[in-house]
């Protein structure tokens, strides 16, 4: 008999928990909506990012990778269904002359938001893995003037500054490029510090021993 019990009572939680999971479609039908429009907005900085990447790398004269431009195919084609069904779901149906929410057509599209919202998040997870880090990198506005106002000349260091400028005004320029010139340029002002202190050091050295 308890045996029974134990089975009905673990059977009618599963049938309570249930309907509740399927109740959350029409009764959070606005929520999946907003839920759905995020992830439209995060598939659309995605898919620009993805696009800009296999622009630049057609620049280099370099074939893009066939997944990623099946990728980029699928999520254009994701990007224009979604903003259709989301149309679809902004003009919500009613019954009872207008009074009432149509239910049963609210179940109905919750779930299939529901469904789109997490094909999207898996779309966005798996574009992230086509933006490498040396992305084309994007530099605030006054980046230029900073370089050229701010920054103490060297002879020296000439070249390694000119590179740096003409990598800051070249639009296409990838990340991993522009910290290669920045480091190259750090490590010329190292040695030229270390130079600059060899010779106060030798200064010191000379003078203690004229005065001894």
């Amino acid at each position: 008999m308890e045996c029974l019990y134990g089975i009905a009572s673990s059977v009618s939680r599963d049938l309570v928990c249930g309907a509740l999971n399927q109740l959350r479609y029409p009764c959070c039908f606005k929520n999946f909506i907003k839920k759905l429009e995020e992830e439209e907005r995060n598939l659309i900085i995605t898919r620009d990012s993805v696009q800009k990447f296999v622009t630049h790398v057609k620049k280099q004269a370099r074939k893009p990778n066939a997944i990623v431009n099946k990728w980029l195919e699928d999520a254009i084609n994701d990007v224009h269904n979604v903003n259709q069904f989301l149309e679809k779901a902004r003009t919500q149906k009613h019954c009872c002359f207008g009074h009432c929410p149509n239910w049963i057509w609210r179940y109905h599209v919750g779930k299939k938001l529901a469904n789109k919202t997490m094909h999207l998040e898996k779309v966005i997870e798996e574009g992230r893995k086509y933006v490498p880090f040396d992305r084309i990198a994007t530099l605030p506005s006054n980046t230029l003037d900073m370089l050229l106002e701010k920054c103490m000349y060297f002879e020296s260091r000439q070249s390694a500054h000119e590179k740096l400028l003409d990598a800051v005004k070249n639009n296409d320029v990838s990340m991993n490029l522009l910290l290669e010139q920045i480091v190259y340029a750090h490590e010329r002002l190292l040695i030229f510090k270390r130079h600059e202190e060899s010779f106060k050091f030798r200064v010191i050295l000379l003078f203690t021993a004229f005065i001894s």
